[in-house]
């Protein structure tokens, strides 16, 4: 399948586009991020607020309304893209109470969360929760590991979590040396290891990470198999957050 066919149906899910928190400052900055999306080439894009078990400022309902509303803007200027909600998790104990009580979103309503490897110090019983949440039906994604210090002293962690049956989220801007020489180096050596599964924009806004980041990182992928490379973009997403569970 060829690149033109991949850049006509990218599939986001990681990205924060949603007028809250350190997304977009409004609507319409928000939609203009979002056309620039369209525009590159992604069709569908989840959006996914960070949720933090001890925030306090966190309100499920306020953020579910404004991606309502930020879904009759898109409408109204008839941007063609496709947004779902879900949470970028901070995993600890904690988010799995959270997650049972809805509290906590998942991507899209589907069994699958978005899960933040923390950037510094890894809790010891972190694959333990992760066990957990798999215990419970739900299916991680790793989300953009590459940028994480532990990693870089402790692979080993990473490979066995995707061992457990975790999914692995990079973000394209670590292919373009956009967090430092380590983190690209990480990020190439799991698509070279056949180690990630999506390569997301995690996109703030139209200046900070842009999420036509996605199909400008694709000049600097390694040599790849044209499977893998449609499965990163595009497959992958669609096989299992979307078809697998019946969402349009």
């Amino acid at each position: 399948m060829s690149k033109k066919y991949i850049m006509q149906g990218l599939v986001d899910i990681h990205a924060h586009l949603l007028p809250v928190q350190d997304g977009p400052e409004s609507y319409q900055e928000a939609l203009d991020a979002l056309q620039s999306a369209a525009d590159a080439g992604i069709k569908r894009m989840i959006l996914t607020p960070h949720y933090f078990t001890n925030d306090r400022r966190y309100d499920k309902a306020s953020i579910e309304e404004a991606f309502e509303k930020l879904q009759q803007h898109i409408e109204a200027a008839r941007i063609p893209i496709k947004v779902y909600l879900g949470n970028e998790l901070n995993i600890e104990r904690s988010v799995i109470e959270a997650l049972e009580s809805k509290r906590a979103m998942t991507l899209a309503g589907t069994p699958y969360i978005l899960a933040e490897y923390p950037f510094h110090q890894v809790p010891c019983d972190y694959t333990s929760v992760i066990y957990e949440l798999m215990c419970h039906g739900y299916r991680p994604i790793i989300a953009h590991p590459e940028r994480n210090a532990f990693i870089q002293s402790g692979y080993e962690s990473l490979v066995e979590l995707k061992s457990m049956g975790c999914l692995i989220q990079i973000n394209a801007a670590s292919l373009l040396g956009d967090y430092g020489g380590t983190t690209m180096k990480y990020a190439f050596k799991f698509l070279k290891e056949g180690l990630a599964d999506f390569i997301a924009s995690d996109a703030h806004s139209c200046q900070e990470r842009p999420p036509d980041v996605l199909s400008r990182c694709m000049k600097k992928l390694p040599r790849l198999s044209q499977e893998y490379i449609e499965s990163l973009f595009e497959g992958k997403a669609m096989e299992t957050i979307f078809l697998e569970n019946n969402r349009p």
